[in-house]
This record gives C-alpha cells, sequence and structure tokens, in this order.
C-alpha cells in the first residue's frame, strides 16, 4: 500500500485547526512528519516522531509526538512549534509582510525518528502542501494616507456595518498587518497603524505625539463602515500603551481595549504631548543582563510604576472595557506587576471587575500573537541594536497563544459598538 501523508483543508486561514495524517505504514512503524516554510527569507520548520498504529495510520488528532519538536497530542504543533532552520543566523523573528499571498508550508514523512540536522538531508518518502493565509477573500486592504495618518485598512468587502479596531504593535515601527488581517477575517474593520519609521512618517521613535494617535482615533471611528458605539483598540507591548492612551483620552470612542504586555505608564523613549515629552519610566539599561545565548534580558531595567508620580501613569479608570493579557516568563518587561498594579489601581477609582479581565499564561514571554505560527523566544531588536530575550518556552505559549486569540475574539465582538452604560 501507497505511504501517503494528507492534510485537510489544503488551503485555510493562518488561525484555523487543519487535520494531517498518515496512511499505507506498517503497523508500529516509527516515522518523522516534518513541516517547512520559508517566510519572507527566512526557513522555519518543525517535526514530530510518531508511531503507527494497529491500522499503519498516524491522525494528529489523535496520535501522540513521543519527540521531536513537541511531544504529545497537540494537532497543530508543527506549526506552533516552528523554529528557524539550522543555519541561520540568531534572533530571526517570523512575520508576514505581504499578507495577500499564502504561507506555503510543506509537509513531509521519513522513516525512522531522526532529529532536525538529519531532516535538512534526509529524503522523505511523502509529502503534500498546504496554503495558508492572513488575507480572507472576502476581505479587502486599502493603504491609509489621510492627514497625517498612515497604516492600512483592512475590513470586509462592502460598506458594512463593521466593528472597528485600532491595531498596533511596539518599539520596532514600521507596519506590521498581519493581525490586523486575521481579525478582519473574523469581520472586523482593522486599522493597522503605523506611528514611526514608516512612508513619511519621523523615523525617529523620539517623534510619536500624542495628537497623531488622536488623529487616528477620530478619523477612524467617524468612518461610514464603522459600527458606532464604539471602537475597539488592541496593542502589543508599547502598541498596548498607545493603546491605554488612546482610551483612557477617548472613552466615548474607545469601548474595547485588549492589552498584550503593555506598561501601564509611558515608558522611555516617551511620547510627546503639545511638543514636550510626557512624564515617563525611565530605562536603566545597567541593570539589564546579558545571557549564555547571547541575548540580553531587559525585566526590571524600567523604574518600578510603583515609586513614579501619578502623572506618569495612564488613567485607565477613565477605560470602558480591558482584557490585558499577561505571560507569566516575560523577560522583557515586567507584565504581571503592570496588570497588578492596574487592578489596584481600577479597584481604588470603585471600577469592578465586570468592566475588565485579566488573564495569565504560565511559561509564557512577552511576544503572544495569533496562534498556529513560530513562537518567539528571543530577537533581534533593531532599537536596542543587539537580541533581546523575551521569554518563555515554545510548547507553553503555543498553547497561550491559541487560547489567548479565542479570548481576544470573543473580547472585541462582546463589548464593540456597545454604547457607554453609565458615565466612569
Amino acid at each position: 500500500m501507497e505511504k501517503r501523508i494528507s492534510v485537510f483543508p489544503s488551503s485555510v486561514m493562518v488561525d484555523q485547526r487543519v487535520q494531517i495524517s498518515v496512511t499505507g505504514l506498517d503497523a508500529g512503524s516509527k516515522v518523522t512528519i516534518r513541516s517547512f516554510m520559508l517566510a519572507e527569507k527566512y526557513r522555519f520548520e518543525a517535526h514530530g516522531h510518531f508511531i503507527a498504529d494497529q491500522n499503519g495510520q498516524i491522525r494528529l488528532t489523535h496520535s501522540h509526538s513521543v519527540g521531536g519538536s513537541y511531544k504529545g497530542v497537540q494537532p497543530m504543533g508543527l506549526f506552533s512549534c516552528m523554529q528557524p532552520s539550522p543555519g541561520q543566523r540568531s534572533g530571526i523573528r517570523y512575520s508576514k509582510k505581504d499578507i495577500t499571498t499564502p504561507l506555503i508550508v510543506t509537509l513531509s514523512l521519513h522513516n525512522e525518528h531522526i532529529d532536525t540536522k538529519m531532516l535538512q538531508t534526509n529524503e522523505s518518502i511523502a509529502s503534500t502542501q498546504l496554503r495558508r493565509w492572513y488575507l480572507a477573500d472576502h476581505c479587502e486592504r486599502i493603504v491609509v494616507r489621510n492627514g497625517r495618518i498612515r497604516g492600512s485598512l483592512i475590513k470586509p468587502k462592502g460598506r458594512g456595518h463593521f466593528p472597528g479596531v485600532i491595531d498596533m504593535f511596539g518599539h520596532a515601527g514600521g507596519l506590521l498587518d498581519f493581525r490586523a488581517a486575521l481579525l478582519a477575517s473574523h469581520g472586523f474593520a482593522v486599522l493597522a497603524l503605523a506611528f514611526y519609521n514608516y512612508d513619511d512618517l519621523p523615523t525617529d521613535i523620539n517623534e510619536i505625539s500624542v495628537e497623531y494617535c488622536d488623529e487616528a482615533v477620530q478619523w477612524f471611528s467617524n468612518e461610514p463602515y464603522v459600527i458606532k458605539g464604539g471602537i475597539g483598540v488592541c496593542g502589543v507591548s508599547f502598541g498596548g500603551t498607545i493603546g491605554l492612551q488612546m482610551a483612557s483620552r477617548f472613552p466615548d470612542k474607545i469601548s474595547a481595549s485588549v492589552v498584550i504586555s503593555s506598561p501601564i505608564a509611558v515608558i522611555e523613549p516617551p511620547i510627546k504631548y503639545k511638543g514636550k515629552p510626557m512624564p515617563y519610566l525611565d530605562f536603566d539599561r545597567g541593570k539589564s543582563k546579558l545571557l549564555p545565548d547571547g541575548s540580553l534580558r531587559a525585566k526590571g531595567c524600567y523604574r518600578d510604576v510603583r515609586e513614579v508620580s501619578e502623572d506618569t501613569k495612564i488613567k485607565i479608570e477613565n477605560i470602558r472595557k480591558m482584557l490585558f493579557i499577561v505571560g507569566e516568563d516575560d523577560e522583557d518587561f515586567d507584565a504581571s506587576l503592570h496588570a497588578s498594579e492596574a487592578v489596584k489601581r481600577l479597584h481604588a477609582n470603585a471600577r469592578n471587575s465586570d468592566d475588565y479581565e485579566v488573564l495569565y499564561y504560565p511559561g509564557t514571554g512577552h511576544l503572544i500573537e495569533p496562534p498556529y505560527r513560530p513562537v518567539t523566544t528571543m530577537s533581534y531588536h533593531r532599537i536596542a541594536d543587539t537580541l533581546i530575550k523575551w521569554g518563555g518556552n515554545i510548547e507553553d505559549q503555543a498553547k497561550a497563544q491559541e487560547d489567548a486569540w479565542l479570548q481576544v475574539l470573543g473580547f472585541l465582538h462582546k463589548h464593540i459598538g456597545v454604547n457607554a452604560s453609565s458615565k466612569l
């Protein structure tokens, strides 16, 4: 009987599960299943070691991996546990810049249980391919150049109305819109907002201004295709802090805020307001730690948020609904401390638990991203000009990203477009 590896469906969205199966094996035979993809110019892969059942079959929905990139039953482990292939530079972070094209993943079957190094030259006995998309067929991407605002608008085709979200990333700058594309595939109209180092925006991170962010909120929330009653903001790291600033300034326009691994105070380098830097948490690089793998552990470098003046902290008590997502093994920033301080501040201002939720994920680092994609525990940081340790371990973080994504979607669908029931 011919040995075959198959995947169903063979063309899916990145955040959708697939079913991988192998047939035609001898009962009890040992095989390795490898996943491989080329993303931009970098190679990523994962593999699992499996033993065929009495029918000579393997089904990743039920079959245990006994070794390789992960162990146990993980139907999407060959995607979630992908890492850079051997022979590439250190500090590669997976990213999809062109969301209009699919990721092509090759799944290959190999005799015996073999390791990553051997897989680079080992001949497969069967293979198949899978297309994974960020941009759904029913969605469109539009370049945004409105006033000073720069970014991309990704939304379902047509006039709407759709729940609106402003999506932002961190200090690296530029424009990343892969998360915006996935959100759009779930029915949202999303402004992926760039705030520096993109198009004709300033190249200096010190030139980010509150006024620019305010302009983005005012414009997007009033677009005719956006449901009225309040938009959402979603941000990771520095992008989450900007989102909190927006939501605290415009509670009448922003009804839901997703905050991933973010400070509840302005951090260095600070945002400008009326041309002057806002009060901020300064960064002491002398408190960082160089780790054996050559990366820098920055946790503890920012001044303790409990020791700064009130004008440094964001007035989160003004924000309507909040979802804080925290990796308990964040090596870049003490996200757990800032989340706990957020809760204390909310309680001190008579806000109840219906107004916020905090999700804590063990074994999870700073970069909590959409699921079924390579986990980044360390990467090169352009501003720091060094490798930064983000923290987390691959298996725990992969599970956290799957759960967190479902929580984000549910939270945004529940709270966007909902008018404030009381004055905060």
